[in-house]
């Protein structure tokens, strides 16, 4: 008993009542933390329903998180700055990031905020060499190191188009080329 009362003291807690309350309040937030950044897990075919739905749920609250975890309040409030001041808002991207950017454009131009997101290379690489200034440039690639993607943000920064990346938290290629890098 004693002993544990010098513990709770060290602490800066009252004594064994305060130091049980923290104990349990910290374990709690263990088990949350726990559960939400498990492991990201891949569907089975032989995973039930139950099993599907765990699994893509935990996936999609692990990817907020990371997000949030991955990136600074100021690196936030930068990109907002940077939309709310924009004309209009490119997005660039090939293969599954190009259908990122078709979505995001789709839900921006719902917002009423102009915006643009083309198929094809040729498409972003001409709108990149003649954009001016005042629009954005949001650049997805999640690894950073697409030929077409890379080759469109060195147009857009030898234009002077401010840009965002959106990619993964690893060194690649795309951060040297982009004002301001968003983490995945």
């Amino acid at each position: 008993t004693s002993t544990v009362m010098r513990v709770s003291k060290k602490l800066g807690m009252e004594g064994f009542m305060e130091f049980r309350m923290q104990l349990a309040q910290d374990l709690n937030d263990y088990m949350e933390t726990t559960l939400m950044y498990k492991k990201q897990e891949p569907l089975d075919p032989d995973d039930t329903l139950a099993d599907i739905v765990d699994k893509v749920t935990g996936n999609n609250v692990r990817a907020v998180l990371d997000v949030k975890r991955f990136n600074t309040l100021e690196t936030f409030e930068t990109v907002v700055g940077m939309m709310s001041r924009a004309k209009q808002i490119d997005f660039y991207g090939s293969g599954v990031s190009n259908l990122i950017c078709h979505d995001a454009m789709i839900k921006a131009l719902r917002m009423g905020v102009p915006s643009t997101g083309y198929s094809f290379y040729s498409e972003m690489a001409m709108l990149a060499r003649t954009c001016p200034p005042d629009h954005l440039a949001i650049v997805l690639s999640y690894t950073g190191q697409t030929e077409d993607t890379l080759r469109v943000a060195e147009y857009l920064k030898q234009a002077g188009v401010p840009s965002v990346s959106i990619t993964s938290h690893t060194d690649n290629a795309l951060l040297e080329l982009c004002g301001v890098n968003l983490f995945v």
